[in-house]
Protein backbone atom coordinates (compact mmCIF):
# COMPACT_ATOMS: atom_id res chain seq x y z
CA UNK A 1 0.00 0.00 0.00
CA UNK A 2 2.93 2.37 0.06
CA UNK A 3 3.32 2.70 -3.82
CA UNK A 4 -0.45 3.32 -3.89
CA UNK A 5 -0.08 5.78 -1.36
CA UNK A 6 3.35 7.38 -2.90
CA UNK A 7 1.05 7.46 -6.76
CA UNK A 8 -1.92 8.65 -5.55
CA UNK A 9 -0.74 11.50 -3.00
CA UNK A 10 1.35 12.46 -5.84
CA UNK A 11 -2.00 12.55 -7.99
CA UNK A 12 -3.97 14.47 -6.35
CA UNK A 13 -1.65 17.11 -5.44
CA UNK A 14 -0.77 17.81 -9.03
CA UNK A 15 -4.50 17.85 -10.79
CA UNK A 16 -2.86 17.95 -14.21
CA UNK A 17 -0.96 14.54 -13.68
CA UNK A 18 -4.64 13.39 -11.95
CA UNK A 19 -6.36 14.25 -15.27
CA UNK A 20 -3.10 12.85 -17.66
CA UNK A 21 -3.40 9.08 -15.24
CA UNK A 22 -6.70 8.40 -15.80
CA UNK A 23 -6.35 9.09 -19.44
CA UNK A 24 -3.69 7.09 -19.87
CA UNK A 25 -4.76 4.60 -18.20
CA UNK A 26 -8.50 4.21 -18.34
CA UNK A 27 -9.01 6.10 -21.42
CA UNK A 28 -11.17 8.82 -19.87
CA UNK A 29 -11.16 12.89 -20.55
CA UNK A 30 -12.21 14.35 -17.43
CA UNK A 31 -13.49 17.97 -18.48
CA UNK A 32 -11.72 20.81 -16.45
CA UNK A 33 -15.03 21.97 -14.79
CA UNK A 34 -15.68 18.54 -13.38
CA UNK A 35 -14.13 18.52 -9.67
CA UNK A 36 -12.19 15.11 -8.85
CA UNK A 37 -12.06 13.83 -5.34
CA UNK A 38 -9.33 11.22 -4.30
CA UNK A 39 -9.12 8.74 -1.46
CA UNK A 40 -7.53 6.04 -0.11
CA UNK A 41 -8.60 3.03 1.65
CA UNK A 42 -12.20 4.26 1.96
CA UNK A 43 -15.52 4.59 0.55
CA UNK A 44 -16.86 7.92 -1.45
CA UNK A 45 -19.27 10.03 1.38
CA UNK A 46 -18.19 7.68 4.18
CA UNK A 47 -16.65 9.02 7.12
CA UNK A 48 -16.02 5.70 8.87
CA UNK A 49 -16.14 2.47 7.76
CA UNK A 50 -17.24 -0.46 10.18
CA UNK A 51 -14.06 -2.68 10.11
CA UNK A 52 -16.77 -5.79 9.20
CA UNK A 53 -18.44 -4.35 6.53
CA UNK A 54 -15.15 -3.50 5.29
CA UNK A 55 -13.82 -6.80 5.47
CA UNK A 56 -17.42 -8.22 3.44
CA UNK A 57 -16.97 -5.41 1.10
CA UNK A 58 -13.02 -5.02 0.45
CA UNK A 59 -12.03 -1.69 0.21
CA UNK A 60 -10.27 -0.54 -2.76
CA UNK A 61 -7.02 0.92 -2.34
CA UNK A 62 -7.82 4.03 -3.72
CA UNK A 63 -10.65 5.73 -5.05
CA UNK A 64 -11.04 8.84 -7.51
CA UNK A 65 -14.70 9.90 -8.50
CA UNK A 66 -16.64 13.07 -9.80
CA UNK A 67 -20.13 14.62 -8.54
CA UNK A 68 -21.81 13.10 -11.44
CA UNK A 69 -21.19 9.32 -11.03
CA UNK A 70 -17.64 9.11 -12.90
CA UNK A 71 -15.58 6.92 -10.66
CA UNK A 72 -12.04 4.77 -10.90
CA UNK A 73 -11.89 2.17 -8.29
CA UNK A 74 -8.77 1.32 -8.23
CA UNK A 75 -6.99 -1.71 -6.61
CA UNK A 76 -3.10 -3.01 -6.00
CA UNK A 77 -0.76 -5.60 -5.40
CA UNK A 78 2.64 -6.37 -5.16
CA UNK A 79 3.20 -9.99 -3.88
CA UNK A 80 -0.32 -11.17 -3.56
CA UNK A 81 -2.20 -12.07 -6.60
CA UNK A 82 -6.19 -10.45 -7.42
CA UNK A 83 -9.03 -11.94 -7.09
CA UNK A 84 -11.68 -12.14 -9.23
CA UNK A 85 -14.45 -11.94 -5.95
CA UNK A 86 -12.87 -8.72 -4.83
CA UNK A 87 -13.02 -6.93 -8.04
CA UNK A 88 -16.41 -7.80 -8.02
CA UNK A 89 -17.16 -6.74 -5.09
CA UNK A 90 -15.56 -3.46 -5.57
CA UNK A 91 -17.66 -3.04 -8.88
CA UNK A 92 -20.80 -3.59 -7.04
CA UNK A 93 -19.66 -1.57 -4.09
CA UNK A 94 -19.44 1.44 -6.66
CA UNK A 95 -22.62 0.19 -8.35
CA UNK A 96 -24.39 0.62 -4.99
CA UNK A 97 -22.88 4.20 -4.11
CA UNK A 98 -24.46 5.14 -7.21
CA UNK A 99 -21.07 5.13 -9.77
CA UNK A 100 -22.94 4.03 -13.14
CA UNK A 101 -19.67 4.85 -15.30
CA UNK A 102 -17.17 3.61 -12.68
CA UNK A 103 -14.10 1.90 -14.03
CA UNK A 104 -11.85 -0.71 -12.09
CA UNK A 105 -7.64 -0.30 -12.64
CA UNK A 106 -6.22 -3.10 -11.32
CA UNK A 107 -2.36 -2.66 -10.61
CA UNK A 108 0.13 -5.67 -10.57
CA UNK A 109 3.62 -6.59 -11.03
CA UNK A 110 2.69 -8.60 -13.80
CA UNK A 111 -0.30 -9.37 -16.74
CA UNK A 112 -0.36 -12.95 -15.82
CA UNK A 113 -4.45 -13.00 -15.26
CA UNK A 114 -6.92 -12.10 -17.44
CA UNK A 115 -9.63 -10.20 -15.94
CA UNK A 116 -13.23 -10.87 -17.52
CA UNK A 117 -15.43 -8.02 -16.17
CA UNK A 118 -16.23 -4.78 -18.76
CA UNK A 119 -14.76 -1.79 -17.24
CA UNK A 120 -11.37 -3.62 -15.58
CA UNK A 121 -8.23 -2.07 -17.16
CA UNK A 122 -4.77 -3.64 -16.18
CA UNK A 123 -1.31 -1.72 -15.86
CA UNK A 124 1.49 -2.77 -14.07
CA UNK A 125 3.76 -1.04 -11.51
CA UNK A 126 6.74 -0.75 -14.27
CA UNK A 127 4.51 0.58 -16.75
CA UNK A 128 2.96 3.40 -14.25
CA UNK A 129 6.53 4.26 -13.59
CA UNK A 130 7.47 4.31 -16.95
CA UNK A 131 4.30 6.61 -17.52
CA UNK A 132 5.56 9.05 -14.11
CA UNK A 133 9.18 9.47 -15.94
CA UNK A 134 7.92 11.09 -18.78
CA UNK A 135 5.88 13.46 -16.86
CA UNK A 136 9.01 14.62 -14.34
CA UNK A 137 9.94 17.45 -16.20
CA UNK A 138 6.07 18.40 -15.50
CA UNK A 139 5.81 17.46 -12.27
CA UNK A 140 7.73 17.29 -9.76
CA UNK A 141 5.16 14.98 -7.92
CA UNK A 142 5.79 12.70 -11.01
CA UNK A 143 9.77 12.83 -9.62
CA UNK A 144 8.74 11.85 -6.38
CA UNK A 145 6.54 8.77 -6.79
CA UNK A 146 8.82 7.84 -9.62
CA UNK A 147 11.50 8.10 -7.01
CA UNK A 148 9.84 6.28 -4.21
CA UNK A 149 9.11 3.32 -6.78
CA UNK A 150 12.92 2.91 -7.32
CA UNK A 151 13.64 3.27 -3.77
CA UNK A 152 10.75 0.70 -2.71
CA UNK A 153 12.46 -1.64 -5.11
CA UNK A 154 15.60 -1.43 -4.00
CA UNK A 155 14.45 -2.47 -0.05
CA UNK A 156 11.81 -5.37 -1.40
CA UNK A 157 14.71 -7.11 -3.70
CA UNK A 158 17.05 -6.63 -0.51
CA UNK A 159 13.94 -8.19 1.53
CA UNK A 160 13.00 -10.90 -0.80
CA UNK A 161 9.88 -9.44 -0.87
CA UNK A 162 10.10 -8.82 -4.48
CA UNK A 163 9.80 -12.07 -6.04
CA UNK A 164 8.86 -11.72 -9.45
CA UNK A 165 8.62 -8.58 -11.95
CA UNK A 166 9.54 -5.05 -11.25
CA UNK A 167 8.57 -1.99 -10.30
CA UNK A 168 10.96 -0.33 -12.29
CA UNK A 169 12.79 -0.06 -15.75
CA UNK A 170 16.01 1.12 -16.68
CA UNK A 171 15.97 4.53 -18.36
CA UNK A 172 19.89 5.06 -18.57
CA UNK A 173 22.85 6.94 -17.53
CA UNK A 174 22.31 10.54 -17.87
CA UNK A 175 25.19 11.90 -19.37
CA UNK A 176 26.05 15.79 -19.70
CA UNK A 177 28.95 17.80 -21.70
Amino acid sequence: NRLTHALISSLEKDPKLLRSFICWSVEDVIPLKKRLYVIEQSVPNETETDELIAGKRGLPDAWIYTDDGWSLVIESKVAAHVSFDQLKRHQETAAERGFIQSKLLVIDISRKKHIPFPGVYTKTWREIYEWGIGHIKQSDWARFFTGYFEAAETRMVHEKYLKEGTLTKFTGIPFNN
